[in-house]
């Protein structure tokens, strides 16, 4: 984001306001693939049409909003994720998109102006094949990677720490710095992804901890490919006794579901005693501005998002020493 884009979104914070500067919108929770630390694909929301996404993106734009980041699910499986992502370049909105990589090459005429591209990557071939339940995942996600590039769109990779790739950072970065491709690391959630169900590839804490010890490390002696700054590595280290951290949630950033609920976090949508406004029956407006107070949430252990929050808000204090050095298996 450019200087202006974040004074702006620095300056609706500190007024308080509930304003949609910045909207993480699910259009799908449909994938073709089947990551083992995610069940959002099982989750079956009625999907906006075209006509009414482009609606909400009207409203959006009209209410001033700057960044759009459209996931999923797999957010390319929409028929018409041509029509959405050109209808917000048309309003002047920017957007990213999060994606598995698989029909990237396919569609890749159809996201034109995408400021960034997010794509996952979590091992090896094999591993990464694995993990994400698809065999050729790993082949597709480098291609469309090197697709995007020739392209001169920007990529991101995101590395979801498992238990099952916690030795496999050196690939990660190595792929990295062929292709020249930074990469957000970020661990995996106590509860399967989407449900309330305990997490069968969670990591263990101690070999966690470990793995983000090198990371900094690597950062420290100059790793360009790392994504996380240093302060939020120590940060996420303590992953999953971690401590609140000063948020734009319910302020300046907010997240819309397939079916156009929109909520005050995308993170802990799936609380029980949490609901949604529909922005189709009440307009976006209203939606937001008559959203109950969220539950507070612990913590947050999504590197992007602490990383937005740090340079908006205070930072997360960071503890001196090391912590909390528990190797119980989680």
């Amino acid at each position: 984001m450019t200087r202006h884009i974040f004074k702006s979104i620095a300056g609706e914070c500190l007024q308080n306001a509930k304003t949609p500067l910045l909207i993480s919108w699910a259009l799908t929770h449909r994938c073709n693939h089947r990551c083992l630390y995610c069940r959002i694909w099982k989750m079956r929301r009625w999907e906006l049409s075209t006509d009414d996404a482009l609606f909400i993106i009207n409203e959006l734009a009209s209410m001033g909003t700057i960044l759009i980041c459209l996931s999923g699910g797999e957010p390319l499986l929409r028929n018409d994720i041509g029509k959405i992502t050109s209808f917000i370049r048309k309003k002047n909105i920017s957007f990213d998109i999060s994606s598995n990589g698989y029909l990237i090459k396919k569609k890749i005429s159809q996201i034109e102006g995408v400021r960034v591209l997010c794509l996952s990557l979590d091992g090896p071939e094999k591993l990464h094949d694995q993990i994400r339940g698809r065999k050729g995942a790993y082949k597709n996600v480098l291609e469309a990677a090197q697709a995007a590039k020739k392209r001169n769109i920007p990529v991101y990779f995101r590395t979801v720490l498992s238990r099952m790739n916690l030795d496999e950072i050196d690939h990660v970065l190595n792929i990295a710095a062929n292709l020249k491709i930074k990469v957000i690391f970020q661990p995996a959630t106590q509860n399967l992804y989407g449900t309330d169900n305990k997490n069968p590839v969670a990591s263990f804490t101690k070999k966690y901890r470990e793995a983000i010890d090198k990371l900094i490390a690597e950062k420290v002696s100059g790793n360009e490919y790392i994504y996380n700054p240093i302060p939020l590595l120590k940060y996420n280290r303590r992953w999953p006794e971690i401590s609140r951290i000063n948020c734009i949630s319910e302020k300046v950033f907010f997240h819309i579901g397939p079916d156009g609920v929109v909520y005050p976090c995308i993170w802990n949508r799936n609380l029980k005693t949490l609901q949604g406004r529909d922005c189709l029956k009440l307009g976006i407006k209203e939606a937001i501005s008559s959203l109950p107070k969220a539950s507070l949430c612990d913590g947050c252990w999504d590197s992007a998002a602490c990383d937005l929050n740090s340079l908006l808000l205070n930072p997360p204090k960071i503890p001196h020493g090391n912590a909390v050095s528990s190797d119980r298996a989680l």
